[in-house]
């Protein structure tokens, strides 16, 4: 799917903030409509990931520092919340899960491989999961891609 691929690109470091995402280049290499690249584009918008100018088109975001600084602080307050959750609601099975996604990140970062981001931000998901709120879970998923634009500043 467009969309996944889009924001995999974003969380990977490959789609840089300000770059452009020329609609035809897209429709042409993932072969899909270019409707549906606009739609992928407008909800990428709508999650403050891509950002689309009258006449220039859609260029990924480029937070300024207020807005990095927001973000960050919002992280913050609602990984509170998620943790004290998360340390109410896991099981034992969630423990385990958490543990062996440690041990993941660590083999990831000891070799310094390219999907270091991905697993290091999968973790804050895995423990907003065990937290058993998916309201929760799918801010802090939003705010993660957010953290990954500013990582790539």
């Amino acid at each position: 799917m467009l969309y996944d691929r889009l924001v995999d690109a974003i969380i990977d470091k490959t789609l840089r903030p300000g770059q452009h995402l020329n609609e035809v280049k897209l429709a042409a290499t993932y072969s899909v409509p270019r409707s549906r690249v606009r739609r992928v584009l407008e909800r990428l918008r709508d999650e403050a990931v891509v950002e689309i100018e009258l006449n220039r088109g859609a260029f990924i975001s480029r937070p300024t520092i207020a807005e990095a600084r927001d973000v960050f602080e919002a992280r913050k307050n609602l990984e509170m919340i998620i943790v004290r959750l998360a340390c109410e609601r896991a099981t034992p099975a969630d423990i385990a899960r958490l543990r062996d996604h440690l041990l993941a990140e660590r083999d990831v970062f000891d070799n310094l491989r390219p999907e270091m981001n991905r697993i290091a931000g999968d973790f804050h998901v895995l423990l907003a999961e065990t937290a058993g709120n998916a309201v929760l879970a799918r801010m802090l998923t939003l705010l993660m891609r957010r953290v990954c634009l500013i990582q790539s500043l």
